[in-house]
């Protein structure tokens, strides 16, 4: 990677334009469904793009997709080699056909196919060189976005420099697919992806269009914001890791988490169960804010990778 100086304190980290291209042609290669790919090309390639990673940190959740299909395909070959399972390629060899679809959305990621004016993920990282920090425009605490989900729905509100200005409230459907996923509304083990699915919400209807402007989002799920702001997660929740990483590259949203503790975000859990079988009171200190309408679960993703490539949705 290479630095340079582009604002007092501040350093941009930028991958050389022939390691991005020299990618690219690799991840081609991967792109194919069917033959094979040395093993050893493979372990290069996934070192590759943990390097983009360490600079684009937007690009893990798209990068752990090609660390699986490698994880997976040594497992198999380990299995083959002791004899418990049929062999999928040559000795030394990887099947093609379980990384291309991973392949070709990283590839996408930094290769626009023809018509996009520019990368979907800026190839490049701006970092402090003063021991305080970058400063950045404006005071997260100026636009505190604040949000909850329950078994039945979600909801959240916009604090404008201390004043309640916006919110709303949705319901869940019974259940949702994501991809090769079926989530259902009310278990357990769901609720922190539907936790995220009202973060992202949130953001679509009040962090895009306004630039590099500091939010705070504050929610009492660790997992929600830990998918928001450190791209980590597993199982359902890495669809909404993907989205707000697309997003947030798309819109330049300029994000500081927080955590909520539960007794103290009675607001917006009040806005999550209005639906539910025992509806709670609408909260008085919205009675004056305006009620918005976010885009609905089932119209959220439009970067999941179910066909090798990205869709061609507007994000804007």
């Amino acid at each position: 990677m290479t630095f340079s100086v582009r604002a007092l304190a501040l350093v941009a980290m930028t991958l050389p334009q022939a390691f991005v291209d020299e990618l690219v042609r690799q991840l081609g290669e991967f792109t194919t469904p069917s033959g094979s790919v040395t093993a050893a090309s493979a372990e290069v390639l996934v070192g590759r793009v943990a390097r983009v990673v360490h600079v684009v940190p937007l690009a893990r959740s798209y990068a752990a997709s090609l660390w699986a299909a490698l994880a997976e395909a040594k497992r198999r070959a380990k299995e083959a080699a002791e004899g418990t399972r049929p062999r999928e390629a040559p000795v030394g060899h990887f099947p093609r056909r379980r990384f291309a679809t991973a392949a070709a959305w990283f590839r996408t990621l930094l290769a626009p196919p023809a018509g996009a004016s520019e990368v979907f993920f800026p190839l490049e990282r701006l970092v402090s060189s003063t021991r305080g920090g970058a400063r950045h425009a404006g005071d997260p605490k100026d636009f505190i976005i604040v949000t909850d989900a329950s078994p039945w729905g979600g909801g959240g509100f916009l604090l404008e420099r201390g004043c309640h200005t916006e919110y709303f409230a949705t319901s869940w459907p019974q259940s949702l697919r994501i991809g090769s996923m079926e989530v259902v509304a009310g278990l357990p083990k769901f609720q922190p992806f539907w936790e995220a699915v009202v973060v992202l919400q949130a953001l679509i209807l009040w962090a895009s269009g306004r630039g590099r402007q500091p939010f705070a989002v504050l929610s009492d799920c660790l997992a929600a914001l830990a998918a928001t702001a450190g791209q980590k997660g597993k199982g359902a929740i890495t669809a909404v890791i993907r989205e707000v990483a697309w997003r947030s590259a798309r819109q330049q949203w300029n994000i500081f988490v927080g955590h909520l503790p539960s007794e103290a975000n009675l607001v917006a859990d009040a806005l999550s169960r209005l639906e539910a079988p025992l509806a709670v009171a609408f909260p008085k200190e919205l009675e004056q804010a305006r009620r918005r309408t976010p885009l609905s679960v089932e119209c959220l993703w439009f970067a999941l990778p179910e066909r090798g490539q990205p869709v061609s949705a507007d994000v804007s």
